[in-house]
């Protein structure tokens, strides 16, 4: 192999090293949740839902019943397919909501 052959062929590996690293480097971007709200039903259910971004949120509630306090988390929900929702448990009555958001 002359000295020329050897150039051009670490030249293309090298070119081709690069070309592979921006390929395989490369990630969709992320973007954190946003547009995030919360509510309370009448019936004591708290509801959270995000409408930009992308990752997931959990709807809180705080609990209370004669001066004991718990907190209940609803399941994680990607963004945009839906709301978290989550009840305190018997007997705990919901004091205030709201929600958790994630990546």
């Amino acid at each position: 192999m002359s000295k020329g052959t050897r150039r051009l062929a670490a030249g293309l590996m090298v070119s081709a090293g690069l070309m592979g690293g921006v390929v395989v480097g490369t990630q969709p971007a992320a973007a954190y949740p946003s547009n995030c709200h919360y509510g309370i039903s009448s019936l004591g259910t708290v509801s959270a839902w995000c409408a930009g971004g992308s990752g997931s949120v959990r709807a809180v509630a705080g609990c209370e019943w004669f001066g004991w306090w718990t907190t209940a988390y609803g399941n994680w929900v990607n963004v945009n397919q839906g709301a978290s929702h989550v009840s305190c448990p018997w007997p705990y009555g919901v004091r205030w909501g709201g929600f958790n958001a994630r990546d």
